[in-house]
């Protein structure tokens, strides 16, 4: 295997969790493009999570929506996003992070989920934009198994009208908010190492699996993957991350960006358990509420068949 398919962070993750073995198996699948029979999946997608930094180094994750075909292949190696078609809120976030002088690259994580089959690809990359495209040059591709994955379908898709709010920002979160977070049952993160290759991933579990400990402060069970440790490893030499909660009925999205700290063997106290003992604690520095992705409208089918048991 390639040693430099997992950095340092990621290869100390696996060896935590006794799991070096299987992360070494796992690990092949991981390549420096995109094999081709991804790229119908690819452009026919009308979503991708995108994790990004902001001026700070602060990690947020972001929903950016178009029709299909608003992501393109340029090459195994290359993705362009067709910035014009996007139909998702100018206002997030990911668009000021994305604006640099010409000669800087961002650093991105891509996450091309399918709710309804459950397939998803993580492509992460350097990108580079010149206003009305984004192109970005693949480091990693590899796709991930489906567990975890609530199944749902889009019913309505439509060309939303944005006012010029640009949502609503703040440091707490607010009983709205811990609601809708309670109520999740699926969210993203967006996690870097230390030498800043971005990564965005997908978590799920049955509705309430992310604990609320206070208003900064959440606690979410790591349940058992692929072994390859890239979000935990990235948290050990990187801490900081981004979350991402839809409302996938109304299309609001919350967006958080904080700490984490992994917790690897103190599950007694918690109401979820992991199975494994593995949990990360996540404290809030600030969040970000706007509807974002409005122009979707999706229907619950059913969970996931590796969620726990209740």
């Amino acid at each position: 295997m390639d040693t430099l398919i997992y950095h340092n962070g990621e290869r100390e993750a696996q060896r935590l969790a006794g799991e070096e073995v299987m992360a070494e198996r796992n690990g092949r699948i991981i390549g420096r493009s995109i094999p081709q029979g991804a790229f119908p999946f690819i452009e026919k997608q009308p979503m991708v999570i995108i994790g990004s930094t902001d001026a700070d180094g602060n990690i947020w994750v972001s929903p950016v929506v178009g029709g299909p075909g608003f992501v393109t292949l340029e090459s195994p190696n290359s993705l362009c996003l067709h910035s014009r078609e996007v139909v998702s809120s100018r206002s997030d976030i990911f668009w000021k992070n994305i604006i640099q002088s010409a000669n800087h690259r961002s650093n991105l994580g891509l996450l091309c989920i399918e709710l309804s089959s459950r397939r998803r690809l993580r492509v992460n990359g350097l990108a580079r934009n010149d206003g009305e495209y984004l192109h970005i040059d693949v480091e990693q591709a590899y796709a991930n198994c489906p567990k975890f994955i609530q199944r749902r379908e889009i019913t309505e898709f439509e060309l939303p009208s944005y006012s010029a709010d640009a949502g609503e920002s703040g440091d707490i979160l607010t009983e709205e908010m811990q609601e809708l977070i309670k109520k999740a049952d699926t969210f993203f993160v967006g996690s870097s190492s230390d030498d800043g290759l971005m990564d965005a991933s997908h978590r799920g579990g049955n509705a309430g699996f992310v604990q609320i400990e206070n208003s900064t402060t959440l606690f979410i069970p790591d349940y058992s993957g692929n072994s390859m440790f890239n979000t935990l490893g990235n948290f050990l030499v990187n801490p900081r991350a981004g979350l991402l909660f839809i409302d996938f009925t109304t299309g609001d999205t919350l967006q958080l960006t904080g700490r984490t700290e992994i917790i690897w063997s103190d599950a007694a106290s918690k109401e979820v358990h992991s199975g494994n003992n593995r949990w990360w604690k996540f404290t809030l520095h600030s969040w970000h509420f706007q509807p974002s992705s409005t122009g979707l409208r999706w229907k619950y089918v059913d969970a996931s068949p590796f969620n726990p048991s209740r």
